[in-house]
């Protein structure tokens, strides 16, 4: 086994790549997004550039920018400083019915304290449910694709609705990394493709997102820059100063605001797909200098689920889903497979349209860490 020299990555994982230090591929891809968005002085000037240019895009409108809300830690960080620092938003949160309390309980005690108005999108349970069954019963590896999408699709229906030409969201590449395209991929066309197979209830309210709307949202104007990434986000600080500033509440691991998002995440991965996605955001706080390898090493060796939580979850999904002991086993069955490259998606056309795509990354119309994950590779 050939590990990266810098990261806990190695010759297993997706799509990897080593130069003659033994530095992997995805080292190279942060520290390529880490020269374009430094921190510091240099960050902080851009961002109050940004910013600028955000209230000046809405002075004539009740906001000026859009922030999704997860009830998460980086999300609702994102709208204390958003707000602190003078811009108008309108929060949006997606709700896909699978929120725990405690997410909702942190949405409700930040955007109170902060005054900000709040859009709670919510999709009919039958079909959220209906597509998550699709997904799992044609044993994919992207069976949180649709929640994510989503998000992106309702965001971008909101600014269109208020006029609002800026969208931002929590994401960091310093603290969450970047998940290879083999572990985690999303389109409205793949998303359609699943259901249609395997779906039995219509989808008229899950906002499915087209890559016709993606440009047609660029080519209107609506940018999604990510402020964090001009931060020095340090993860722990931040869950302090939360905790002491609004009385939000951990909720004990990344994505366990959100019951299904949990058992994706830390059951079905590891349970049936054999990754742990702990990799992914471990490797990125080693290289962002928040832990050593060391460190991260000592955490993989932890449990990915506490036992007694573990049950307790499993026995949520199954019941919301409808799956008896037998449908769940037939579910987690390992030599039962597919990617995305089994059904019909827009994969190939984000390539093709690659130059169109790098304009749009280059003026914020879509994230750069999609350009370099869907069109360029990473």
């Amino acid at each position: 086994m050939i590990e990266c020299s810098r990261c806990i990555l190695d010759d297993t994982f997706p799509s990897i790549e080593f130069d003659e230090n033994g530095e992997c591929n995805y080292c190279y891809s942060h520290d390529e997004l880490d020269e374009m968005y430094p921190i510091g002085f240099e960050g902080m000037k851009r961002l109050m550039i940004l910013f600028k240019e955000i209230k000046e895009s809405g002075k004539n409108n009740p906001f000026d920018c859009v922030v999704g809300l997860s009830g998460g830690k980086d999300s609702s960080y994102l709208l204390h400083a958003v707000v602190k620092m003078g811009l108008r938003p309108i929060a949006v949160h997606y709700d896909n019915g699978w929120d725990t309390q405690l997410a909702k309980r942190n949405i409700r005690r930040i955007i109170e304290i902060l005054e900000v108005p709040l859009v709670n999108y919510r999709v009919k349970q039958n079909e959220v449910d209906d597509i998550i069954r699709s997904f799992l019963l044609s044993h994919t590896q992207d069976a949180e694709a649709a929640t994510d999408l989503g998000l992106v699709k309702c965001l971008f229906q909101i600014a269109d609705t208020y006029g609002v030409k800026y969208i931002l969201d929590g994401h960091s590449f310093r603290t969450e990394g970047m998940a290879p395209i083999e572990w985690s991929y999303m389109d409205g066309r793949y998303i359609k493709s699943v259901h249609a197979k395997r779906g039995i209830i219509p989808l008229k309210t899950y906002p499915l997102l087209t890559i016709t709307d993606q440009i047609w949202y660029g080519l209107k104007g609506i940018k999604r820059p990510r402020p964090l990434y001009y931060l020095d986000y340090i993860s722990k600080n931040i869950q302090n100063f939360l905790e002491d500033t609004y009385g939000w509440e951990w909720y004990g691991g990344h994505h366990l605001e959100n019951t299904y998002t949990a058992f994706f995440d830390y059951y079905y991965r590891y349970n049936k797909l054999g990754y742990d996605g702990r990799l992914v955001e471990l490797s990125a706080l080693i290289r962002s200098k928040q832990i050593t390898k060391e460190e991260a090493k000592h955490e993989m060796q932890k449990p990915i689920l506490p036992k007694e939580y573990e049950e307790t979850l499993l026995s949520e999904v199954k019941r919301r889903l409808g799956f008896d002991n037998d449908t769940f086993s037939f579910i987690m069955r390992k030599d039962l497979y597919k990617n995305n490259q089994n059904w019909p998606t827009y994969r190939e056309y984000f390539r093709l349209l690659k130059p169109l795509f790098w304009m749009m990354a280059k003026t914020k119309r879509i994230p750069d860490s999609f350009y370099l994950k869907y069109c360029k590779g990473v």
